[in-house]
Order: C-alpha cells, then structure tokens, then sequence
C-alpha cells in the first residue's frame, strides 16, 4: 500500500466515522421531533397568532421577529424539558438545520419558521390551521427522513466498498506474509547451499594440493633416489677402475720406464765383458750358453707382460671412457631432473595461485550472492513490517 492510499483510506475513514455519528444525531432528534409533532395536537400547544392590524402595519422584520420569539418561546420550554431528564438536542430549530438545511437545499429545506408564518395568518386561526401545520411538519420531516435514509444507503454502500478494500488489504497482506515467509526459506536454504559448497569446495582444494603437493614430492624422491644409487654405483666403479688403472700404470711405469731394465742390465753388462774376452773360450762359450738364453728368456717374459698389460691398460682406459660417458649422461639426467622438479614445482606453485584466486573470487560471489539475498530479505521485512503497520492503523480506523 502506498503512502496516497494510506491516506485517502485514512480520509475514508475518518468520513465514514463522522457520517455515522451525524447521522446518530440526526435521527435521535427527528425521533425526538416526530414524537413531539405528534403529541402537538393533543397536548393543545397553539401558535400564538397575530392580529389582522399588526400583520399589516408591520413589516416582514417584525412578522419574523414575532415568529423567531414565538419559536424561542417554544425552544425555551424545549430547553427547560431538555434540563429536566431528555436526551434531546436542546434546541429544535439548530436540530433541524445544523445538518439538512445546508446540505440538501430543496422543498424539503423549508424550515418550520415559514411553515408557521404561512399558516398564521388571520384566516386560519383554528383547529384546522393547527392540524395543516401538524401536517405540514410531518411531511417535511418525512421528506427529511427519506433524504436521510437515502444518505444513510449511500454512507452504507461507501462502508461496504471500503471494507471490500480492506478485505482486499487484508488478502494482499496475507500474500505478502506467505511471499515473505517463503522468501526468508528461500534464503535460509540458498545460504545453507552456499556455505555447504563453500566448504565443499575448501576441502576439496586442500585435498587436492594436498595430493599434488605429496605427488610432486614422491615422484621427486624416488627420482632423485633412482639417480642418485645410479650415481654412487657409477661412482664406486670408476674409482675401482681408476685405482686399478692407477696400479697398472705405476708398473709399467716402474718395469718399462728406465728404471724397469735394473734386473737386465747387470746380465748384458757380463754378456758384454765375457763377448769383449776373446782369449777366454770358456767364457764366451759361458756367455753363449748360459747369459744369451737367459737374456732372451727375461726379455721375452717383459714383451710378453708389456703386451698383456697394454691389452689390460687398453680395455681399462675403454671400460674408464665408458664409465665417464655414462657419468657424463647421468649428470645430464641429473640436470634434467633438477628442472622438471623445477617445473614441477611451478607448476604446483601455479596451481596453487590459481586454486587461491579462484576460492577468492568464490568467496567475494558467495558474499555478493548473501548480501543481495540480505539486502532483499531486509526490503520485503522493512515492507511487511511498515504493511502490518497500515494495516493496524486501518482496524484501529475501521473500527466503530
């Protein structure tokens, strides 16, 4: 309901309320002039009537001024009955006129002062003027009356049309009430529901950083721990290999270098003396036979160890290439790994940030989402609260 119906209901009521109380009024003091106008004749209260001479020689102001006094005369006796226990209004003529008078100005508007004048003239003084003016009153009071049931009817049918309103009120009041009540519901529910994903949606991030961040984290351990025993095992053979290669160079280094020919040289000396001893045969035959073989037999034994450490020297300088190769290899696996953990970790880094913007941007539509749903809910509570409060102002106003 807006602010100009409020008010023209308002104006409604407070007409209708005065409608009735004058309309209460009214037919208390027709009521009470019928009943008077009945009991004239009987009770032989005549109107003092006035010479033939003074109704001539004055003028219109004094045949009024007679009448008026004649009518105090009467309304004094009225108000000295009124004094004495009646409910009457105290004066007939402000009775007759207060209301009707200036409300329907018609035949029926004729006041009692001209019916009197109009039947006090010199020809009609007796009983038959009398019983005309008795007539005559009761027939403007019931034209009077009639005028005031139709008012009545029409103070009736506008009653009926503002109560249809207020029943009509009272229903949209009602749908507002249930509208309200369903919307508070509605609200209740969808906040549950937002929450409720709310946290859905919380857990099921945690769970899944939760998740990726172990994964990443495995995959890394057990690559590095891969790589790493691939490593150690790389390592522990080529330092066998180098300290073997090591041990092999040192005597060959210490056997074919100058310094391996001391155990020969001291034969080729004496083989040399006893050759250069041409006046011994016996010494050259000693030479011949026993120096020169074993000469050859050392030097064979040296070219025959040369040659199986140069084999040996090779084959460990190639396992030493392929070990260094593969070394070479893992380290690069190594650096491999070192950035895909990297990346990895960038990854999860991302994920997380994505995973924190979109739980932020969640949260501000969760919000944005119970503020409109609040906001809402207060209008249509501020509304039904201002629509209960018309409506009791309208009972209040309604009510008789």
């Amino acid at each position: 309901m807006t602010e100009p119906d409020f008010s023209c209901r308002k104006k409604w009521l407070e007409q209708d309320r005065e409608n009735r109380i004058k309309l209460q009024n009214l037919r208390d003091s027709l009521r009470a002039t019928i009943v008077r106008a009945g009991n004239f004749p009987a009770r032989g209260a005549k109107p003092r009537l006035l010479s033939p001479k003074r109704i001539n020689s004055g003028s219109p102001a004094t045949s009024d001024n007679a009448l008026s006094s004649q009518g105090s005369t009467s309304d004094d006796k009225e108000n000295v009955h009124g004094l004495h226990g009646s409910v009457d209004t105290p004066s007939k003529k402000r009775r007759l006129t207060q209301f009707l008078a200036a409300s329907r100005p018609n035949k029926a508007s004729i006041s009692l002062k001209d019916i009197v004048a109009s039947a006090s003239l010199p020809s009609d003084m007796n009983e038959a003027s009398t019983k005309s003016i008795s007539e005559a009153v009761n027939e403007v009071l019931s034209k009077r009356l009639m005028a005031l049931e139709a008012t009545l009817k029409d103070v009736v049918t506008q009653n009926s049309v503002d109560m249809t309103h207020v029943k009509r009120l009272e229903a949209r009041n009602a749908d507002l009430f249930a509208t309200n009540t369903a919307l508070e519901s509605r609200n209740t529910a969808l906040s549950a529901q937002v929450e409720s994903m709310a946290a859905t949606f919380q857990a099921t991030l945690a769970q899944i950083s939760l998740r990726q961040e172990l994964l990443v984290k495995e995959q890394t351990e057990a690559l590095r721990t891969k790589y790493e025993a691939q490593i150690s095992d790389l390592t522990s053979k080529l330092t066998t290999v180098t300290s073997k290669f090591d041990a092999i160079r040192e005597d060959v280094d210490l056997k074919c270098n100058d310094r391996a020919g001391v155990d020969i040289m001291p034969l080729l000396d004496s083989l040399e003396e006893q050759l250069f001893q041409e006046d011994d045969g016996d010494v050259l035959e000693d030479a011949r036979s026993v120096l020169l073989p074993a000469l050859k037999k050392r030097l064979r034994e040296y070219a025959v160890w040369v040659k199986t450490h140069d084999e040996e020297r090779q084959l460990l300088q190639f396992s030493n290439q392929v070990y260094l190769q593969q070394i070479n290899e893992l380290q690069q696996k190594n650096v491999a790994l070192n950035a895909e953990v990297a990346e990895a970790q960038q990854r999860a880094a991302y994920i997380e940030q994505n995973a924190a913007v979109e739980r932020h941007e969640l949260m501000d539509e969760c919000e944005q989402t119970t503020s409109k749903f609040v906001s809402a809910l207060e209008k249509a509570v501020e509304k039904n609260k201002q629509l209960h409060r018309e409506l009791a102002e309208a009972r209040a106003n309604a009510a008789p």
